[in-house]
């Protein structure tokens, strides 16, 4: 049996007596002792992830967390301009708040503070895939705009 499965069993024994596994007292204790969150998955903010691996399990994390994760990867790279291969996770993170902020009505929900939060780390609301090619594209203009 996996310890997935054991916790999810533990959880239901606990919430459905005389259902499932037996959860006694000195059961539970045990298992409070060790810090085991009796909120299930979905309760605890896990989510199930399929990425060629079975089940991988990936931990929702809050905003104010994935603003810590930003700071401390710009300390260790010196910039926030975050690709899939350095972190899957954080690069999904800037994906769906870019998407937010330019679809209010879909996505992640982007207040002025979250937006002041990632603003005062330096965080870019252009997309890292055309950031260059903007760029690149607005030089050219404007030496074509000098002639």
């Amino acid at each position: 049996q996996s310890l997935f499965n054991f916790c999810n069993n533990a959880r239901y024994g606990r919430n459905h007596p005389g259902r499932g596994m037996v959860m006694t007292e000195e059961r539970v204790k045990a298992l409070d002792e060790i810090g085991f969150t009796w909120a299930g998955t979905r309760e605890a903010g896990w989510q199930l992830k399929s990425t060629g691996a079975t089940n991988e399990q990936k931990r929702s994390k809050s905003f104010e967390s994935r603003v810590e994760d930003l700071k401390k990867f710009k300390q260790q790279h010196g910039h926030l301009n975050i690709s899939r291969e350095e972190d899957q996770s954080l690069f999904d993170f800037c994906t769906n708040i870019r998407y937010g902020r330019r679809n209010p009505d879909k996505g992640m929900t982007v207040t002025d503070e979250r937006a002041k939060a990632l603003d005062e780390i330096g965080f870019s609301w252009a997309t890292s895939g055309t950031r260059g090619t903007r760029t690149e594209a607005n030089k050219a203009f404007e030496s074509r705009l000098a002639d």
